[in-house]
C-alpha cells in the first residue's frame, strides 16, 4: 500500500504541475487578447478554468481518502499482528 501511495502522490504533484502549465499558458496576454476578438473564446477559457480547479479539488479529495485507507489499513495491519502474538 505504501508504493501505491507513494506512486499516487507523484502523479498528484505531476498532475498539479501540468494543471498550473495550461492555466499560465491561458492567461498569457496572446491568449486573452486572441479570446477578446473571438466571440465565445473566453467562456470556453473560463470553462476550461473552471474544469481546471474541479480537477484539483477532485485530486485533493482522493488523495484524502487515500491517506484515510492507508491509515485504517496501518492500524487493522497493526490488531492483525497483535494476534498473532
Amino acid at each position: 500500500l505504501d508504493g501505491l501511495v507513494e506512486t499516487a502522490a507523484r502523479q498528484r504533484r505531476e498532475a498539479a504541475a501540468e494543471r498550473r502549465r495550461v492555466a499560465k499558458a491561458m492567461d498569457s496576454g496572446e491568449v486573452r487578447e486572441t479570446a477578446d476578438r473571438i466571440p465565445g473564446l473566453l467562456a470556453d477559457l473560463e470553462a476550461a478554468h473552471a474544469a481546471l480547479e474541479t480537477d484539483e479539488a477532485t485530486d485533493k479529495e482522493h488523495a484524502a481518502a487515500l491517506k484515510k485507507a492507508q491509515a485504517q489499513w496501518s492500524e487493522e495491519l497493526k490488531a492483525f499482528r497483535e494476534l498473532l502474538r
